[in-house]
């Protein structure tokens, strides 16, 4: 996903960590190296959790980050 809203652009990328057992999407704020959100599914726990690592996000992009994550990430 690439969003503008009100200024800033927020762009999406998929992760993941088979080791730890979990998938994302990950939400990244302008040039940020890190994200600022991130919907994750926890295999061991099998459901989905959102984390907000920094600052506040307009809800139209969180709604668009949890539709993106729950199309993208294969549950099951």
């Amino acid at each position: 996903m690439k969003r503008s809203h009100a200024g800033v652009t927020y762009v999406s990328w998929p992760e993941s960590d088979n080791r730890e057992g979990w998938t994302a999407v990950a939400l990244y704020k302008d040039d940020a190296t890190h994200p600022v959100m991130r919907v994750v599914f926890w295999d061991a726990v099998g459901q989905f959790v959102l984390e907000s690592v920094a600052g506040e996000v307009p809800l139209v992009v969180v709604e668009a980050l949890i539709e993106e994550a729950k199309a993208q990430i294969q549950v099951g």
